[in-house]
């Protein structure tokens, strides 16, 4: 996983990348993240997985993509989310 020495980062900004697929264990070591910006991609979908151990996320943007369908489940460990924009 891409992000996987970085265990103290808070904020991450990865809108405007043209990003359309993520895998589901990118931010995997990422449980100190609070915000995280994906917005402004090619996302098609993300798995019901992938934010799975962000329990300290407290924004997340993910709006200006190409999602057609929210799995069940994406946001169930999300327990800190306080805005999120799609």
């Amino acid at each position: 996983y891409y992000f996987k020495n970085l265990i103290k980062l808070e904020d991450l900004y990865l809108n405007h990348n043209q990003i359309s697929t993520i895998h589901s264990d990118s931010f995997k070591s990422l449980h100190m993240l609070k915000i995280l910006r994906l917005e402004n991609n090619c996302l098609h979908k993300i798995d019901s997985s992938t934010f799975i151990n962000l329990s300290n996320l407290k924004e997340l943007l993910l709006g200006r993509n190409l999602l057609k369908k929210i799995d069940k489940g994406l946001f169930k460990n999300l327990k800190n989310l306080r805005k999120l924009y799609l």
